[in-house]
């Protein structure tokens, strides 16, 4: 099981392992070009039965155990957590709306799933609001670390405006965010020198 991202350059796998006797489901991402692995979930997925890029290849949703998940492509953060169990996933190409096909398993082969009982769900997958999103982005790019330095506010700042996958408003609620970190960085610098001056004889 696989899904390849719409640009092509990243493919998602279900890596299955036997450890113990025991199957393990995990998620493998690579770079096409490179053939490098970026990306290796540490948890186990329970019965994963579907991955799938959205359209705009910044989120994959799985489907495993008694839920649907949405990921963050980029930094593979878990976003959103939907009920229920998909077979087959597929988002509408706006990829505010995911669709699966529901149903009880009466046989699987490689080639077809035959269901009883078979229906379609649809799910809100637009919940991640660009506020919540900016959030996530500024997170992680701040946690990024470059040859073990964490990266100037500049660098994030202009990682983000060159991220043409963005919308304007989700853009402009990050480069708010850096400067809001900023300012409490600024304000917790204060309050720690106030502190260290009045302890002085």
């Amino acid at each position: 099981m696989a899904t390849l991202s719409p640009d092509g350059c990243r493919l998602a796998a279900k890596v299955t392992t036997d450890t113990s006797s025991v199957l393990r489901d995990t998620i493998k991402a690579w770079d096409v070009d490179t053939r490098q692995i970026i990306w290796e979930s540490e948890r186990v997925h329970d019965e994963l039965t579907e991955l799938k890029f959205s359209p705009d290849q910044r989120r994959i949703a799985t489907s495993s155990g008694s839920e649907i998940k949405l990921w963050d492509s980029e930094n593979w953060q878990e976003l959103l957590t939907l009920p229920g169990h998909a077979h087959q996933l597929a988002f509408d190409s706006t990829g505010t709306t995911l669709v699966g096909m529901m149903g009880l398993m009466r046989s699987y082969s490689t080639d077809y799933i035959v269901l009883r009982e078979a229906r379609v769900q649809r799910w809100d997958a637009s919940r991640l609001t660009p506020k919540i999103e900016a959030e996530q982005i500024v997170d992680a790019l701040s946690s990024n670390r470059i040859k073990g330095i964490l990266p100037l506010n500049s660098e994030i700042i202009r990682r983000i405006k060159q991220d043409e996958s963005l919308s304007d408003e989700t853009r402009t609620a990050a480069i708010n965010r850096v400067g809001e970190l900023r300012r409490e960085k600024e304000l917790f610098k204060a309050a720690q020198d106030i502190a260290s001056t009045s302890g002085q004889p």
